[in-house]
């Protein structure tokens, strides 16, 4: 059988051809993203520059990429673990609460979700159980890039904010 860019890209894994195609998107992902944040009423964004709002996003990009290419890979996950924890500690000090940290891992979530569907409509070769196992990837990845950015955001809260006497 004849090595074709046709069948190189069918002998991929789904979850390697989302992470192509996601790999390809990043700057449109990331243009999004700095849009959906400062067109947001319920994140305050308009003391931060390009740069502070960008902060982390880009790795975490590239984190789901390479988390999506080395499947249960535990150093992978460390990364993506520590990036998203960098963020969330970033975020407390830029001034976020945690509601802001949140809604801000929603939009990037939908971002995402946004280009999970496109790449399922432009890759009807792979039936609904490849979709859902990269569906139930990237979901899984982006829940523990919220986790984990939520619960440093709080340990950093609870060391610099401690609790008054009420």
């Amino acid at each position: 059988m004849p090595d074709t860019p046709e069948v190189k890209a069918q002998s991929e894994s789904v979850n390697a051809r989302l992470a192509t195609h996601l790999s390809d998107q990043k700057e449109a992902i990331l243009h999004e993203f700095l849009n959906r944040l400062r067109r947001s009423t319920e994140i305050e964004t308009d003391a931060l520059t390009v740069p502070e709002l960008r902060n982390h996003a880009p790795k975490i990009v590239d984190d789901l990429v390479r988390e999506l290419r080395q499947y249960k890979n535990k150093d992978a996950a460390q990364q993506t673990s520590k990036d998203a924890a960098i963020h969330g500690a970033t975020r407390w000090r830029q001034g976020f609460d945690l509601h802001g940290l949140l809604r801000e891992c929603s939009q990037f979530r939908a971002i995402f979700i946004y280009h999970l569907r496109i790449f399922e409509e432009t890759n009807p070769d792979f039936g609904f159980t490849e979709r859902y196992f990269a569906d139930a990837t990237m979901h899984r990845i982006l829940d523990d890039v919220t986790i984990d950015a939520a619960q440093q955001f709080l340990a950093i809260q609870r060391l610099e904010k401690p609790n008054e006497p009420g």
